[in-house]
C-alpha cells in the first residue's frame, strides 16, 4: 500500500471503468470552495480522484508516481478558479496529470513504468505454470514494456487512457486537446507498433 502525503492510500494501478457522465453543480461548487481555500473540499477532491490519477502516473513512472500525483493535485488547487464546469472534473484533472507526466518525462528523461501485475494477470492465462512457460511470459511482458516505452508520447498516452483506463475517444480528445479521429489514429498506430514489436515472441 502506498500512502500519499495527502493521506489517501493507493493499493496499486487498476483499470478505471467509470467516470462521472457530466460535471454536476456539486462538482462546480466543490471547485469553487477549493478556489476559496477550503481545505475540506480539497481533501474530498483528493479522496475521489487519487486512484484515477495514480493509474496514469504509475504507468509513466512507477517510482515517481506519488510525486506526480501530488504535483497534479497541487496544480489543481492552485488553478481551481479556472475550472468552469464546461468539462468534467475527471477530464480536467486528467489533463493536468498528463501535462505533469509529460513535463516530468521531458525534464528527467524518465522511462515508462513497468506494467503492473494486475494487467499481467488479466492478459496471461494461469493454466500453464511450467517454468519454461513462466519464462516465456516474462520475456513477452518485458518486450511489451520496452515497446510501450518506445512509443511516441501521444501514442503512448492515448494507449494508456483508452486501453488501460477505459476512457472513450471523446474523453481522450478532450484531455489531450485533439479530435476523436486523431485519438483513434494514435491508438491504431500504437497497437500496430506494439504488434510489430511483439510479433517475434508470439508467433
Amino acid at each position: 500500500m502506498l500512502p500519499l502525503s495527502f493521506g489517501v492510500p493507493v493499493t496499486g494501478a487498476v483499470r478505471s471503468y467509470h467516470l462521472e457522465s457530466v460535471s454536476s453543480g456539486r462538482d462546480v461548487a466543490l471547485m469553487q470552495r477549493i478556489s476559496g481555500g477550503d481545505g475540506e473540499a480539497f481533501a474530498e477532491l483528493v479522496r475521489r480522484y487519487t486512484r484515477m490519477l495514480y493509474n496514469v502516473a504509475y504507468r509513466y513512472n512507477a517510482s515517481a508516481a506519488e510525486d506526480l500525483v501530488q504535483e497534479s493535485f497541487l496544480r489543481s488547487y492552485q488553478h481551481a478558479s479556472t475550472f468552469s464546469g464546461r468539462s468534467k472534473v475527471s477530464s480536467w484533472l486528467y489533463r493536468i496529470c498528463v501535462n505533469v507526466c509529460l513535463t516530468h518525462q521531458g525534464k528527467n528523461g524518465m522511462q515508462m513504468a513497468d506494467i503492473d501485475d494486475i494487467n499481467e494477470a488479466e492478459l496471461v492465462g494461469r493454466h500453464d505454470d511450467r517454468p519454461e512457460a513462466a519464462a516465456e511470459r516474462g520475456e513477452t511482458f518485458r518486450a511489451l514494456e520496452d515497446g510501450l516505452r518506445a512509443l511516441p508520447s501521444q501514442q503512448r498516452m492515448v494507449f494508456i487512457l483508452r486501453e488501460l483506463q477505459g476512457l472513450s475517444y471523446g474523453e481522450i480528445a478532450d484531455i489531450l486537446g485533439i479530435n476523436e479521429q486523431a485519438a483513434r489514429t494514435n491508438l491504431c498506430r500504437a497497437k500496430r507498433r506494439l504488434q510489430v514489436w511483439l510479433d517475434p515472441l508470439i508467433r
